[in-house]
């Protein structure tokens, strides 16, 4: 049986135990976390929040940044831990808070399904990857992440409604 693999230039995102792969192509900015205080006052807090900052990104010259969670769910607050960040050229002015964050260039890495269990309609999980050391990661398009905090605020503008 031939294993999949995934080749090309990816980044390792992790936020606590949330280890995410995405592909380079997005990615426009890496940077390290200095003003705590700036962080604070322009936290992204609700997918709502962060959908119309993306949509009105053009008019806006203030950055603003948000957190994931475990559960790919938006933190109320910029953790201590979250020390880097990142930009994609998907979500302009938004910085993704990361503990840590590692290019990886040239890789073939093999791909597994994900398990039953973690399937949704809406995940942006594609697969799990193994990295060369063993250690097991999720991979999806940073597209896929945008699409499902959408539809997460989309069910939860519906859920206010009724």
């Amino acid at each position: 049986m031939k294993t999949e693999r995934l080749q090309g230039d990816y980044v390792l995102l992790r936020a606590d135990n949330l280890n995410l792969l995405v592909s380079q192509e997005t990615l426009t900015d890496i940077h390290y976390l200095h003003d705590r205080r700036m962080i604070a006052s322009q936290c992204i807090t609700h997918p709502q929040q962060l959908m119309r900052i993306i949509a009105d990104a053009e008019s806006s010259q203030t950055p603003t940044f948000t957190a994931l969670s475990a559960s790919l769910t938006l933190l109320p607050e910029i953790p201590q831990s979250r020390f880097v960040a990142t930009e994609h050229s998907m979500a302009p002015g938004v910085q993704w808070c990361w503990n840590d964050v590692r290019l990886l260039n040239k890789v073939s890495l093999p791909l597994s399904s994900i398990p039953m269990l973690l399937k949704t309609d809406i995940s942006p999980v594609q697969a799990v990857v193994t990295l060369d050391n063993a250690e097991h990661v999720f991979f999806c398009q940073f597209a896929a992440i945008l699409h499902y905090l959408d539809q997460v605020a989309q069910t939860s503008a519906e859920d206010k409604a009724l």
